[in-house]
């Protein structure tokens, strides 16, 4: 199989940034047919070097993570090589300098690129930020049934639909003479690479490693792009069930305080730094203050009001705001959608073999109390049976104390105490409460940490938060007192309605902060 190359004539100058690389040289040769992409340098007449990127993960980012960072860097062959060898077989294998077009990132920004279509399949390109660009599988059909999704009245009609979407974070290679080569590494950085070569008569779209491209059974080594003037090319209000955006961003602390969301070369992809940044699958939520800001899953800012607070709902496909008008739901595009049209489906196969159910049970000794976990396996077809039985004694109670467990959450343990005909709430962290892959268990004595003191006439666990009741009045852990007339749990909720003597208004269930109406 042929090869491309990009032939780096005279001496190049290799300057290096965070997240790009730039390249300096008077001559570049690129071969058109199938093959692989090769790099060189010239070290003296006739002879060359041939240079490679490569990807290693940038420091403080380890093997086996979700997301990890790269640093683009060159390689060297030890090998010399002629240059008829690189011309070999014909001169039809290359591309000169003085046939790329001088190209600015600008130009294809906000327009889409086919690089693959027939009548059911079909796969484009976009750059969605000056950092990002977006390759997105489509497919011809109905909507198709996997995980938890919202459901439309025209799931069975026949459409484009999105089948998968990629992130790409850009590096440059920078020729001179305003001429440049744009790079795209994906999630699989010594594999998924691709070039971007403008041309003064069209624009190339390269794979670099064409034998391990997701991409390259359809649009092959090299693609010529062809721009798709429709706005939107397909239905984008579901089928975000592949995509995730922790696995292609990250948020890192600044040296003011804030935080800053990177991509996996390390440039800032948001418009400014921010308080705090949630990465919520399709969604990333970023408050500055009192102002939020809601990112879709193509890093677009959201206009979604006054948003006060947003959390995702319904399998993280949804996401609910509270914002001036009250409490809202959004798409990952952000196209509003109706409480009433969510639905769950189970997804296929069976996800939970191997793995393990847990049930507890308090008992009562002469002088403390103890906590039964047993162990149960669960999965398609079978047997209910024991596997492990561990006990934890409970320290920080006394004799006459009444328990009972409200809750089990990632660790925790949540008993309710009854004291002197007052209620409280305790946590106990028992180790690997929450892995139900591992069967090693151990007996021994967990501290309690008193969550709310037992002076309360109720404590009541619903949906992950705990109410507590004192006079006719009621609170929200982790507040201190009872001072609401009413809360009403909202469907979904994150938050709860409130009445307060005259006043009004909703209550953030994770932050506990008030917003008035």
């Amino acid at each position: 199989m042929k090869k491309l190359y990009i032939l780096l004539l005279m001496l190049c100058s290799l300057g290096q940034a965070w997240g790009q690389k730039s390249l300096s040289c008077d001559e570049v040769l690129i071969n058109r047919t199938k093959g692989t992409v090769s790099f060189y340098i010239q070290k003296k007449v006739g002879t060359y070097k041939e240079v490679s990127l490569t990807f290693p993960m940038a420091e403080g980012y380890k093997r086996g993570e979700i997301f990890k960072a790269f640093t683009p860097t060159w390689k060297k062959e030890k090998e010399s090589i002629s240059h008829d060898a690189i011309y070999s077989p014909t001169e039809d294998n290359v591309i000169r300098l003085e046939d790329i077009h001088p190209a600015s990132l600008e130009e294809f920004l906000g327009k889409k690129y086919y690089l693959y279509k027939n009548e059911e399949e079909a796969v484009f390109f976009s750059f969605i930020s000056p950092y990002t660009a977006q390759i997105t599988k489509l497919k011809y059909g109905k909507s198709w049934s996997l995980g938890k999704y919202v459901s439309y009245p025209d799931d069975s009609e026949k459409k484009w639909r999105i089948k998968e979407i990629q992130h790409y974070a850009l590096f440059v290679l920078d020729m001179g003479h305003q001429k440049k080569i744009y790079g795209l590494i994906g999630l699989n950085a010594s594999e998924d690479v691709h070039l971007l070569v403008p041309l003064k008569d069209q624009t190339r779209f390269l794979n670099y490693h064409p034998y391990y491209s997701p991409y390259s059974n359809r649009f092959f080594f090299s693609t010529s792009l062809e721009e798709n003037p429709e706005n939107r090319p397909a239905d984008l209000r579901n089928n975000f069930h592949n995509f995730h955006l922790h696995a292609y961003y990250h948020t890192i602390p600044c040296e003011d305080g804030k935080k800053m969301l990177i991509n996996r070369l390390g440039d800032a992809v948001l418009e400014k730094n921010y308080d705090s940044i949630r990465i919520e699958r399709h969604f990333i939520i970023a408050k500055d203050g009192k102002q939020t800001d809601i990112y879709n899953a193509f890093l677009e800012k959201l206009n979604l009001g006054d948003a006060k607070g947003a959390y995702p709902v319904h399998g993280n496909d949804i996401l609910q705001v509270l914002n001036e008008k009250g409490i809202h739901y959004y798409n990952p595009i952000g196209e509003e959608v109706s409480p009433n049209d969510f639905h769950s489906y189970s997804p296929c196969g069976t996800p939970s073999i191997g793995r393990f159910e847990c049930e507890y049970k308090l008992l009562k000794g002469k002088n403390c109390f103890s906590l039964e976990e047993t162990l149960y396996p669960v999965g398609y077809n079978v047997k209910k049976e024991v596997k492990k039985k561990a006990t934890y004694y409970l320290k920080g109670t006394l004799p006459s104390d009444k328990l009972s467990i409200l809750d089990t959450h990632e660790g925790s343990l949540y008993i309710k105490v009854e004291r002197n005909q007052k209620e409280g709430l305790y946590e106990y962290k028992i180790p690997k409460i929450g892995d139900r892959y591992t069967l090693e268990r151990s007996d021994g004595n967990y501290d309690a940490h008193e969550l709310i003191v037992p002076i309360f006439d109720n404590i009541i666990g619903e949906n992950n938060y705990f109410l507590f009741y004192k006079k006719g009045k009621v609170g929200l852990y982790p507040q201190k007192e009872a001072s609401y007339d009413e809360l009403i749990y909202e469907r979904y909720g994150n938050f709860y309605r409130f009445k307060k003597g005259k006043k009004e208004g909703y209550l953030d269930a994770h932050t506990v902060e008030e917003f008035y109406e």
